[in-house]
Parts: structure tokens; sequence; C-alpha cells
């Protein structure tokens, strides 16, 4: 997997680092145009920065998660890094929240902007059950992979208030953006000052105010 490396501070002397995933038909080098990297740079917390090549063809052939793991977090380990943030945007979002539901300790946390949580008839089946505490997820049943992925994710979702810890997720999404049901949904099972949301649907122009507050309100403030 291609990886662009935009800081260099290094383990020793960088608070973390921060991996950038990018959504469905962008590449890495959207997070420089958009402003996501020098909105970074200009943080008064000091993280590294790298945005991985995570395309779709990762996620169709159901390996994101194998070349996460090798390409990306294990070198990040093996460095030293003392915290480790997932950000991620639409699909990008939802592979980031796969890998920390896969890889809770390995995860300082994640920031998902509106992020993909499965297609209309997987939230239908949740909403005729009554919502995401009444729904049992049937992970016996044989499923295509991808479909596996978003089942678990979800499973995670419904389990996750009762393993306090990390990885921290907070979840961020345009009022407007077709994606907002299930966001609104997984919301409920976050603690409070973990979600936010802005007028509007689903884009860029959306997320960059999101996660620009996310930036202000969780890496600069004090290490606890």
């Amino acid at each position: 997997m291609a990886i662009e490396r935009h800081t260099t501070y290094g383990a020793e002397r960088a608070r973390g680092l921060i991996i950038l995933l990018p959504g469905y038909g962008d590449r890495p080098r959207e997070f420089v145009r958009r402003g996501f990297v020098d909105r970074l740079r200009r943080s008064s917390a000091h993280y590294d920065i790298v945005a991985p090549d995570a395309h779709f063809g990762y996620y169709r052939t159901a390996t994101l998660m194998e070349r996460l793991a090798h390409d990306v977090i294990a070198p990040a380990q093996a460095a030293g890094y003392r915290e480790i943030w997932l950000v991620g945007v639409s699909m990008g979002g939802f592979g980031a929240l796969s890998y920390a539901a896969r890889h809770e300790r390995e995860i300082t946390g994640v920031l998902a902007l509106a992020p993909y949580l499965g297609d209309r008839t997987l939230l239908d089946e949740i909403e005729a059950e009554g919502g995401l505490q009444r729904w049992e997820p049937d992970l016996d049943v044989t499923f295509d992979p991808r479909e596996r992925f978003v089942r678990e994710l979800w499973a995670w979702f419904k389990e996750k208030p009762e393993r306090p810890g990390p990885p921290s997720v907070f979840l961020a999404w345009g009022s407007e953006d077709s994606l907002a049901r299930p966001a609104r949904w997984v919301a409920k099972t976050l603690p409070n000052g973990h979600t936010d949301q802005s007028p509007g649907g689903h884009g860029w122009k959306i997320w960059f105010p999101l996660f620009d507050r996310w930036v202000t309100r969780t890496l600069e403030a004090p290490p606890e």
C-alpha cells in the first residue's frame, strides 16, 4: 500500500501518529487539497501524519485490514508512537471504524466523518427489529466478506458501551447527509462530546469544519 507522509517529527518528538483514510474515489492527496494536513500542521499538538492510498480495491477484495496492519500500523508500533489515531471520510470512515473494532488495543481513537455504515437492506433490518439494542447480529450466516465486515462493525457498536476504554470513537456528519440515519443511531452509543454535526450534505465542505472543531477539542486538549 502506497503511503504519503506529511510530517516527520518522529516517534520521540511527536505526540502520536494520525492516519488519514480517503473516501470512495478520492486519493490521499485530497487531504492536502482540502486543508486537513495544513490544519494538523498548525495544531499546537504535534502529530506525524500519513495518508495511505486505501482505495476501494482494498475494500472490494476485503484486504484493507491486512494491508493497514502490515503496512501502516505495525511499523508505527515498532517506531514507538504513543498514540495512533485513524481519521476517515465516508468509505474511509467505515475503514477506520472497522479496523478499530478488530484491533482495539492498537488504536487510541477514531474520527469517522460521515462514514458508510451499510446498505439500505441492513439498515432497514436493524430498524425493523426495533433499533440497534434489539437487533441480533446473525454472524453465523455466510456473508460476502464485505457484508460481514459491516455486520461485525454494528455488533461492535452494540457492545462498545459495555467496554469503556480505547479506542475513543468520535463521529461527525452533515445533518442532511444521506448517511445521517445510521450515524444518529451510532451517536446514541457514544459518550457526550463525541459527536458533532453541521448543516449540509455529504462532502468535503461539510467535513473540514467538523474536522477543524475535532482537532481543537480533542487533539489540542492537554493529554490526560
